[in-house]
Parts: structure tokens; C-alpha cells; sequence
């Protein structure tokens, strides 16, 4: 039996607007993140230091690749979700206009 794949109309508005509201919200929690290290680093030293503060250099970087990141895939749910839609309108259309010019009448048995 094959597979069968039934999804609700608004699964990937409802999957965008929780991407939306995550991607921004990533980024914050890659600088928050770096704020809340600095008291720790204080008492870190030698290569461990040096490593804290290069990843502090690039915070401003990984949080914008993490936005960039998540803004594509938005990008992309809303897309798939416009094309979605437009498919089922077609389809629905379609139906409906293969219906309209059916013979129902025809495709009756008769009995002879």
C-alpha cells in the first residue's frame, strides 16, 4: 500500500510564524550566552582565554550566520507554503471543471 501524506492548510503558516519568531530569538541567546560567560572568563587564563575571547570576537558573526540561517529557511517554508496552496487551488479547480462536464446520465447501467 502506498504512502499517505495528509497535511492541515495552515501547518507551514502555523511552521513559519514559529520560525519567524525563533530566528530572532536565536541570536539574542548567542549574546546573552557571551554576556553571561564574561564574569567566568575573568578567572580563565592562557589558551582557554584566548579561545573565550575569540568566540566573543565572532558572537556578533555566529548570531547574524544563525539569523541569515533561519531567515532562509522561512524564506523557504513560506514558499513551499504559497506553492501548496496554489496546487490545491488548481487541483480543486480542476475537479470541480472535470465534474461540471461529466455525463453522470451516461454512465448509468441500462438495462435492456
Amino acid at each position: 500500500m502506498g504512502m499517505k501524506f495528509a497535511m492541515e492548510g495552515t501547518a507551514l503558516a502555523d511552521h513559519a510564524k514559529r520560525t519567524d519568531a525563533s530566528s530572532s530569538d536565536l541570536g539574542a541567546m548567542v549574546l546573552a550566552f557571551v554576556q553571561a560567560a564574561e564574569p567566568v572568563a575573568k578567572s580563565m587564563n592562557g589558551p582557554v582565554k584566548a579561545s573565550f575571547n575569540s568566540f566573543k570576537q565572532n558572537a556578533n558573526m555566529v548570531a547574524d550566520m544563525l539569523n541569515t540561517s533561519l531567515q532562509g529557511i522561512l524564506n523557504s517554508t513560506n514558499e513551499q507554503g504559497r506553492a501548496f496552496q496554489q496546487h490545491t487551488e488548481q487541483a480543486t479547480e480542476a475537479f470541480s471543471s472535470g465534474q461540471a462536464g461529466a455525463n453522470f446520465d451516461a454512465a448509468v447501467a441500462r438495462s435492456v
